[in-house]
């Protein structure tokens, strides 16, 4: 892994190859972390259309709060090898479950500074294991959810 590698005072975000940012987004993040106490997961909008201009803005009718993800999270290093014990972590979720269990803090809130660019998602590829296809399939099916009720 090589996060090990990194000064324990690294503050670090995971991204999604679809995340939109804005520069505030960082700031967010920088204010949202607090090294040896608290992660933060924040809450990203998922665009359910292409933009057709970048600046599209959030509302009811272009997206949803992906309430149901922790896929998108920040942390300095030491406290997210303390929560996962320098171990791998199966996903956000389970980061998120390990935060807590070491007592440790975590942040969560809806983050206008961020959103997931809507994009089509293909579960059944030879190059994902069963688990990421798994993950993939419960993400379609809570995406799909949550699409349906702004329609």
């Amino acid at each position: 892994m090589a996060v090990k590698a990194l000064p324990a005072d690294t503050l670090l975000c995971s991204t999604d190859l679809f995340m939109l940012m804005s520069p505030e987004y960082l700031h967010h993040a920088r204010l949202n972390t607090v090294p040896g106490e608290r992660l933060s997961f924040p809450v990203p909008f998922q665009r359910v259309l292409p933009l057709d201009n970048d600046d599209e803005g959030i509302s009811r009718s272009s997206g949803f709060w992906r309430s149901f993800d922790y896929g998108l999270f920040c942390g300095y290093k030491q406290d997210i090898m303390r929560a996962c014990e320098g171990q791998n972590f199966a996903s956000g979720a389970d980061l998120y479950e390990r935060a807590l269990s070491t007592g440790l803090n975590v942040f969560r809130a809806p983050e206008h500074a961020l959103s997931i660019g809507w994009h089509e998602r293909e579960c059944r590829d030879e190059q994902l294991s069963v688990d990421e296809q798994r993950n993939c399939e419960e993400m379609n099916k809570n995406l799909n959810l949550a699409s349906s009720a702004i329609n």
